[in-house]
Order: C-alpha cells, then sequence, then structure tokens
C-alpha cells in the first residue's frame, strides 16, 4: 500500500533536462501533487482519527454504564435498548463519515490501488456486520421479556460487541495509517 500511495516531500528544484522549475510539490506515487492538496489529506486523516476518538469515548460510556447498572444489581434492559439506538445511530454516521472521508482519500490520490480498494470493501463488510449484531442486541433487549438469562449475560454479549467494535476500528487505524502523511508530508 504504501508504495502506491507513497508521499514525499521536494524542497529542492525540480529538473527536467536543461529546464530547473524551482517549486513545492508533494509526491503522491509517480505524480508530483500541489502542497495544498497534502493539507487537505492531513485535514482527512485530523477528522478521521477524531472520528475514531469520539467513537471510542462512546463506547467506553456505555460500557460504564451497563456496569454500573450491574452494581446497583437491577437490570435496565428497555433502557440498554434505547440507549443502545441511540448509539446506532451514532455509529451509522461515525461510518457514514469514514465513507465520505474515503471519498475525499481517494480523490486527493486520484485512483485507487487494489490493496485499499480491498481495505474498504472489507470496512464495508465489518460496517454492516457490526450494525447488524447491534440491530439484534437492540431487538432482544427491547422483548417484553428480554432473551437474555440475566442482566450479566446481556452485558458480556454487549462486551463482545463493543470488543468487536473496538478491534475493527483497530484494524482499520493500522490500515489507514499507512497512508497518513506525517509532519512534513511524507507517509509513516
Amino acid at each position: 500500500m504504501r508504495a502506491v500511495c507513497h508521499l514525499a516531500r521536494r524542497s529542492q528544484p525540480l529538473e527536467f533536462s536543461s529546464l530547473s522549475i524551482a517549486r513545492s510539490s508533494t509526491v503522491l506515487g509517480d505524480r508530483a501533487v500541489p502542497t495544498s492538496q497534502v493539507k487537505s489529506v492531513a485535514d482527512v486523516f485530523k477528522r478521521w482519527t477524531s472520528g475514531d476518538e469520539m467513537l471510542r469515548i462512546a463506547a467506553d460510556e456505555l460500557r460504564t454504564w451497563t456496569e454500573e447498572v450491574a452494581a446497583l444489581g437491577i437490570p435496565h434492559f428497555g433502557e440498554a435498548a434505547g440507549k443502545l439506538v441511540q448509539f446506532r445511530e451514532f455509529l451509522r454516521r461515525h461510518f457514514d463519515d469514514e465513507d465520505t472521508m474515503s471519498d475525499q482519500l481517494e480523490a486527493q490520490y486520484g485512483e485507487t490501488s487494489p490493496e485499499v480498494a480491498a481495505v474498504r470493501r472489507q470496512a464495508d463488510r465489518d460496517h454492516d456486520d457490526l450494525l447488524g449484531q447491534l440491530d439484534s442486541l437492540i431487538a432482544r433487549l427491547s422483548e417484553t421479556d428480554p432473551a437474555f438469562e440475566s442482566w450479566q449475560a446481556a452485558t458480556d454479549e454487549l462486551g463482545r460487541f463493543f470488543d468487536h467494535l473496538r478491534s475493527h476500528e483497530d484494524r482499520e487505524a493500522t490500515s489507514i495509517s499507512a497512508l497518513m502523511p506525517d509532519e512534513n508530508g511524507d507517509s509513516r
């Protein structure tokens, strides 16, 4: 992936036979791209990492809430379903934002490598799977007689969901960081 989207900073003049053109540009693959586009790419990556951090905080808040409810000893299945409905909407918007940012990165890089396309297809499958798991949890928690043996069983399944989500986000962050320019515009 790095070879396709490798970023290199040019601070010296570009030499073309006897013609010398001084400019500041960044090389994406084989193409020189204006520095202003690199700043735009860096902005997309900042938004990406910010969105991931907001998602992590929201998931951690839900985990903390389930632990607090467990300490009270009174299950709150319906309330948990309501909180998960709100979280699902937040997660859907997060995935939509990632899709938009992926489109912006593809536009900046000009073309997508097969590796980047494969990562994106996997992310799309993961997003559908995670939203499906969440829909199933919400449906079962919303039932008049919830389909869980206990509050602990429900929170255990919710914990597995959040572990799966975190694992997905970590894999995605690893893939996207290979494309992320550092402060000099170079790939990592």
